[in-house]
């Protein structure tokens, strides 16, 4: 056989960013107790064969919401099955350009994450990103 062409490109391409780790706070809003208690330090997301996300912290408060009393007074108590879960994360990411990149999606604050940790999937909120 003869094949005949043109070197396009050798090396990595550069508008895919270096491999890197960033430390993410992400908060989930009005999630059941339940599932707020299945999330534990330690779980990971992994591609393969690599971890690309584990889970470093996990802070649970209640929920708050606005109540009115049988005297009609406004109250502001806990809500009684819905927490806020905060969650600190070592997730793998791709230094580009136009910032860090997760699962190809960018890596804001504001912006919606999705985690696979095996027994539970979550979708987050970013709330900060260092490192």
């Amino acid at each position: 056989y003869t094949v005949e062409g043109t070197i396009e490109q050798v090396g990595a391409d550069s508008r895919l960013g270096s491999a890197s780790r960033r430390t993410v706070t992400l908060r989930m809003d009005d999630v059941r107790d339940d599932m707020a208690d299945a999330i534990d330090p330690g779980m990971e997301e992994r591609a393969g064969g690599n971890t690309v996300a584990r889970v470093t912290d996990v802070q649970v408060e209640p929920s708050l919401i606005i109540a009115t009393g049988e005297d009609g007074s406004v109250n502001v108590v806990d809500h009684p099955i819905d927490r806020q879960v905060t969650l600190t994360a070592d997730i793998m990411v791709r230094e580009t350009v136009a910032g860090p990149q997760f699962k190809g999606d960018p890596l804001r604050q504001g912006e919606q994450v999705t985690l696979d940790l095996g027994t539970i999937t979550v979708r987050a909120t970013v709330v900060n990103v260092s490192g």
